[in-house]
């Protein structure tokens, strides 16, 4: 059996990633900065960092908005307040079910667009003049209503 090409993609792809763009970006100095300078471990990015992530889907269109900010506001660990917004628009295949959406925006979303994220992050950090803040190559939450923990 032969197969058109757009039946290719939306059997063998869940999602394509039309297009990528930095919102919001920021990098200050912490005023409530402690002076403290102890390195964060990967087990206390958790603390410092809050990461969300948000996502509208339009089910007719097939299209996914997804959105992934991150943010160090109000911790006293970093002598620099950090915060990235990321929006992503993704054509989603038609096969997919309502109810796996959840997957789309817990794991699959949230995993195509944090590198670039990450990558963003760390070039803040070293523009700024401090020693680069290394994201894990994954981080996202273990349930809904946990705190980020990097994995």
């Amino acid at each position: 059996m032969q197969l058109r090409p757009e039946e290719i993609t939306s059997r063998l792809l869940p999602f394509e990633l039309l297009s990528i763009r930095l919102l919001r970006s920021s990098f200050k100095q912490n005023p409530k900065y402690e002076g403290k300078g102890v390195p964060i471990t990967g087990r206390q990015l958790g603390m410092v960092l809050a990461i969300e992530n948000t996502c509208d889907f339009d089910e007719t269109e097939h299209i996914a908005k997804f959105t992934q900010s991150i943010s160090t506001e109000g911790n006293v660990f970093l002598p620099f307040v950090l915060e990235a917004q990321f929006v992503a628009v993704f054509r989603v295949g038609a096969n997919v079910a309502v109810d796996e959406k959840e997957i789309y925006i817990g794991s699959l979303f949230p995993q195509a667009v944090f590198p670039y994220l990450r990558g963003h992050v760390y070039d803040m950090t070293i523009r700024g003049g401090f020693a680069p803040m290394i994201l894990p190559l994954s981080m996202h939450p273990a349930k809904k209503e946990a705190p980020i923990t990097p994995n």
